[in-house]
């Protein structure tokens, strides 16, 4: 995390190292609500510009404004209602019933050299159940 927002990932650690995984990977997808609403999306970094990531699967019975606060859910890797950054434009496409609406990122990728690692206490239980299910399975 920083202090704008959410930066990425940890996938690996050594004593003195750590990789993670940047939001801006085209594989990562994060787990996101809207803030007003609460409705559930998730969002994806196009590839395009670092500075703005793409919200997907918001119904268009949603009402949402530009500049509506796009949020962490409850099933990210994230602490939940963590800062992913703002709406700045909404696409309406013919061809679903979704918008397409793009979010610039609350953290700016063009500037930030620092970030804080948040610990999830709960690694080891989410693991143990993971685990057991994968043997009943």
């Amino acid at each position: 995390l920083s202090d704008k927002g959410i930066v990425g990932v940890v996938e690996y650690v050594s004593k003195n190292y750590a990789r993670v995984m940047s939001i801006l990977h085209r594989n990562a997808k994060v787990s996101v609500v809207l803030k007003k609403t609460g409705v559930q999306g998730r969002v994806a970094w196009d590839g395009v510009d670092p500075a703005f990531v793409i919200l997907s699967n918001i119904p268009k019975s949603e009402k949402i404004k530009l500049g509506d606060s796009v949020l962490t859910s409850p099933y990210s890797n994230f602490p939940s209602g963590q800062l992913v950054g703002t709406v700045s434009s909404i696409a309406n496409d013919l061809s679903s019933n979704f918008y397409t609406i793009k979010v610039k990122t609350g953290t700016n990728f063009y500037t930030i050299q620092f970030v804080y690692v948040v610990e999830n206490k709960m690694t080891e239980e989410i693991n143990a159940i993971e685990h057991a299910n994968k043997i009943n399975s």
